[in-house]
């Protein structure tokens, strides 16, 4: 009781660590509040950039062609491959499409003969799909013993009327939902950095040589004034985890009347319980060293949260760096937000990941903090 006593007196001390790192959080919430998302009042077909190499003359690749430059900026080159390369490379254009000799009899193979060169960016999906679906169909009207290509571009060519049937209070959820989901995943930066500063310092008094010296004498057990220590600090980590979600209310109040706020809630907690035990081990290993716990808040911070997803999309992300971010929780929240389901079953599963790696922390916490009390009371 007297550990947990003196643990909220100091706490209450160093409230200025919680009231900055809140201000600085909520006003960069609020200017994300004041950017409303850009209004579409319709559909609109994608214009690409493209290449056409043709290396045959037939019906087919010049009713391609036609296809192409009445719905895209379409460039017909002879030029070698390897220079039209570089022009995909340095994003001047979208794509390439070879048309090889006799393709009208390579059509009916079957594997399909136009190469497509792209660079991988968001439009290469747009660039295959069009050849994909073009060819496809012309394929279709040649086994039928056609040539009537013409038609084919006239049905391609049709544009299709899209009505959103949505009230405007479905547009409002809809809307609130993805802010949310922003606000949820930069929180998790926030909690980062707000637990190993403020709990990291608070702790670090634990690691001096006299405080020991009195654990050595005292009747209560190494284990016992661990839990008090971990009992004093998640008591003010839910309540920061709960200011913060109560927050994203005061920014967007329908959000309450949604069932994925729970979904917003309950795994911001589970994570809060990984993140007080990830302030916890590294107070551990620290120890006294007072001048590294900001330092390590802000690169432990920052460096989670781009490998992770809070910045940077994890669709752009390579293999390895999302096979990494896998080692800590923030990408498991990252990855559930991303899922809009409010089922229990979509997000217990990331739940139950980050209880793991909170109880993970705490025993190798609670490991090193035995044989470095033992170590340092040897040496005396």
């Amino acid at each position: 009781m007297t550990v947990f006593k003196y643990l909220m007196t100091s706490i209450w001390r160093m409230k200025w660590i919680i009231l900055i790192y809140s201000l600085v959080f909520f006003i960069l919430s609020a200017l994300n509040q004041s950017l409303s998302p850009q209004e579409r009042g319709d559909f609109s077909n994608t214009s690409l950039d493209l290449i056409l190499v043709r290396q045959e003359k037939s019906s087919l690749g010049d009713a391609f062609q036609e296809y192409l430059e009445n719905h895209h900026e379409v460039e017909v080159s002879d030029q070698p491959l390897e220079t039209l390369r570089e022009r995909i490379f340095v994003g001047e254009m979208d794509g390439i499409i070879v048309l090889p000799v006799d393709l009208e009899n390579e059509m009916m193979k079957k594997t399909s003969p136009i190469q497509v060169i792209t660079n991988n960016s968001n439009s290469s999906s747009l660039v295959y799909s069009l050849v994909n679906g073009y060819f496809t169909f012309a394929k279709a009207i040649m086994k039928e013993k056609s040539t009537d290509f013409e038609t084919l571009n006239q049905a391609f060519s049709k544009e299709a009327k899209v009505v959103v049937l949505q009230n405007k209070n479905g547009s409002d959820q809809n809307e609130a939902s993805i802010w949310a989901k922003f606000y949820f995943n930069f929180m998790t930066y926030i909690l980062i950095s707000i637990f190993i500063t403020l709990f990291g310092l608070l702790l670090s008094n634990f690691q001096e040589i006299k405080v020991l010296q009195r654990q050595l004498i005292s009747s209560t057990s190494l284990v016992s004034i661990n839990q008090a220590k971990l009992i004093a600090c998640s008591v003010i980590a839910f309540f920061i985890t709960f200011l913060f979600i109560t927050g994203s209310l005061v920014f967007r109040p329908n959000l309450l009347s949604q069932p994925i706020f729970l979904k917003y809630a309950l795994v911001s907690f589970a994570f809060a319980c990984a993140a007080l035990s990830m302030a916890f081990l590294a107070s551990v290993i620290i120890g006294n060293n007072r001048f590294l716990y900001s330092g390590l808040s802000t690169v432990l911070g920052l460096g989670l949260s781009f490998i992770s997803g809070v910045f940077v999309p994890l669709q752009v992300l390579s293999e390895p760096v999302l096979n990494f971010a896998k080692l800590f929780p923030v990408y498991y929240v990252v990855k559930s937000n991303q899922d809009m389901s409010s089922e229990l079953s979509s997000y217990l599963p990331t739940i139950g990941v980050l209880l793991l790696f909170a109880l993970f922390y705490f025993i190798v916490a609670m490991a090193i903090s035995r044989v470095r009390s033992g170590n340092k009371l040897i040496t005396l």
